[in-house]
């Protein structure tokens, strides 16, 4: 699975079968407000979203920096899958 950074639009991507799940950032003082996220419907009940959400987290993490879930389907994948094992 390879996610992609675009800094230059704020963005993380992932490619799957030809499909493009999306997560829309801003950086401000070292932290990173995940602010909106598109995923296919194809991608839905496969988790790809959740992985993709988990490894941008740790990514970030890695970098010093604070990621903050603005997005309502970021701040459910941070809550039931990132927060308990934080």
């Amino acid at each position: 699975m390879n996610i992609l950074q675009h800094k230059e639009k704020n963005k993380f991507t992932l490619t799957v079968e030809n499909e493009l799940a999306t997560i829309y950032y801003k950086i401000e003082n070292k932290k990173v407000y995940l602010i909106s996220s598109v995923v296919p419907y194809s991608f839905r009940d496969r988790g790809l979203g959740k992985t993709l959400i988990k490894k941008i987290y740790k990514k970030l993490i890695e970098q010093g920096l604070k990621p903050i879930a603005v997005c309502r389907y970021i701040k459910a994948v941070v809550r039931k899958n990132i927060d308990k094992h934080s």
